[in-house]
């Protein structure tokens, strides 16, 4: 399979550097056994199918954080620390900023 899409690759160089040319049949043709290969034989994801669930995690993170800064105006620093404190155990990191927070994945 890699050694297949090698071959594409090859074929996708020849084409960018004008030596070669696909028509609309090939192209769509080289794409699906591209998408066959990657992602129903070596089990990559799809990182396109992802993004409902990207836009989910990162509201679900905002109204957390809210939450959290909501808490922190409020003078309620405990629940303000008890929600950075589960968030880091989950392996999420915030950061507070003057305009707001921003949050990621801890690596």
């Amino acid at each position: 399979v890699i050694a297949r899409l090698f071959d594409g690759l090859r074929i996708i160089h020849l084409v960018h550097d004008d030596k070669a040319s696909l028509n609309e049949t090939d192209l769509r043709q080289l794409q699906t056994v591209y998408h066959t290969f990657a992602f129903d034989i070596l089990g990559l994801k799809d990182e396109e199918a992802g993004n409902s669930h990207s836009q989910l995690l990162h509201d679900l993170m905002s109204f957390v954080v809210e939450i959290r800064q909501d808490a922190t105006k409020n003078t309620d620093y405990a629940t303000a620390d008890r929600i950075r404190d589960r968030l880091s155990a989950f392996g999420v990191e915030i950061k507070d900023r003057k305009d707001g927070f921003e949050w990621n994945f801890k690596s």
